[in-house]
């Protein structure tokens, strides 16, 4: 226990977090902790000359290459002006199996939206911007607002040309319904749902089509995003729905900012021990500011735990970097050096990839849903 109250310690001295992060950030897995720290682990207490997580090491080693969670690369017709170029954005999650019946061959889909309602419509690149490979994100950018409600009928039209329709049935308790997702900056969530809920239980009767903002963990120390569920029989129904809601999130000042910094939607909420929250925020919080600028992601702790003797703490930001800062948090944390130490109590003769090597139950990642769902 005592090299490893030294190890959490060392592993958040100036400099040392930082250089392991981006360690682990050269070698684009979060598996370059894992071994500097088992290796830690077998000897004796870290010291200032461990050779994996020294201030030495991070003072002369070359200066690191962060993962940089720059905007995501998109497939979309080729064009002088950019997306970005567009005055209005909005973004959508979707299977990946409905991309290529948008794009067309060779992108004659999407040019043809273009050149009808003038908006471009480009998807994220597989794991640049949602949890999972099976999903991708849509930006569909408008000069003007009214130009959604045509691009997104055609994009739903093409879907079922290509008879790709269906895989938006992707509800289990809902098979005869279409499912379908639009991501909207924090701040808008409440123009959405209106005082009480009222503006958004109208509009879903208005439209025929069930909308939903979904909810947010009392747990998170900020919140980036809201997702604004829509579930209906019918693309029309869908289509009538996102026109609505975007009229009331355009009635926010600050929607067209916010909505082009929401470039992922990979947000997760892992649970830490109370007394060592200090160990990651460090002096004036300086441990966890540079461990953001390295790993190009948002974290913060809550302020508040439903959990006596817990407190979370909140990702945000690329995939990857999401799942390096994870294990950063967990390596400077203790919990990766239990688990390691877990590990090592194995038997050689059970095969890794069936071991199961449970955190201690005070110290389990939380099950918290996160503001999109998802649990680390």
């Amino acid at each position: 226990m005592a090299a490893l109250s030294t190890l959490t310690t060392a592993a958040l001295r100036p400099g040392t977090a930082v250089a392991a992060a981006s360690a682990a950030s050269r070698a684009g897995s979060t598996a370059a902790f894992r071994p500097a720290a088992k290796q830690a682990l077998s000897g004796k207490a870290l010291s200032h000359n461990a050779r994996s997580f020294s201030v030495a090491a991070a003072a002369t080693e070359a200066p690191p290459t962060p993962v940089v969670a720059t905007a995501p690369s998109v497939d979309s017709e080729r064009d002088s002006r950019s997306i970005n170029d567009v005055g209005l954005q909005f973004k959508f999650i979707v299977p990946s199996a409905v991309v290529g019946a948008v794009l067309g061959r060779g992108g004659g889909t999407v040019a043809a939206i273009k050149r009808e309602t003038g908006a471009y419509v480009q998807f994220t690149r597989p794991g640049t911007a949602t949890n999972s490979p099976k999903e991708r994100m849509m930006i569909v950018a408008v000069e003007r607002r009214d130009q959604l409600p045509k691009a997104i009928e055609l994009v739903f039209q093409a879907m079922e040309r290509e008879g790709a329709l269906d895989k938006l049935r992707t509800k289990q308790f809902a098979q005869d319904r279409y499912f379908f997702q639009q991501v909207i900056p924090a701040m808008c969530a409440g123009k959405v749902m209106g005082p009480g809920g009222e503006a958004i239980k109208s509009l879903s009767e208005r439209t025929g089509c069930s909308v939903v903002v979904e909810g947010k963990s009392p747990n998170a120390a900020f919140v980036p995003f809201r997702l604004v569920n829509y579930l209906a029989p019918g693309a029309a129904q869908i289509s009538a729905a996102v026109a609505e809601v975007v009229e009331l999130v355009c009635q926010e000042e600050k929607y067209e900012a916010g909505i082009r910094e929401l470039t992922s939607v990979c947000f997760r909420i892992i649970e830490i021990p109370e007394r060592r929250v200090g160990a990651l925020l460090g002096p004036s919080g300086s441990h966890i500011k540079n461990l953001q600028e390295v790993l190009r992601c948002k974290m913060g702790v809550a302020d508040n735990s439903n959990k006596p003797g817990s407190r979370f703490v909140s990702i945000w930001g690329a995939p990857l970097n999401v799942k390096v800062a994870v294990d950063v948090v967990l390596l400077a944390t203790g919990l990766l050096q239990q688990q390691l130490a877990a590990e090592a109590a194995t038997p050689p003769s059970t095969p890794r990839s069936s071991r199961s090597v449970p955190f201690p139950s005070s110290l389990s990642p939380s099950a918290a849903a996160s503001v999109n769902g998802d649990v680390e």
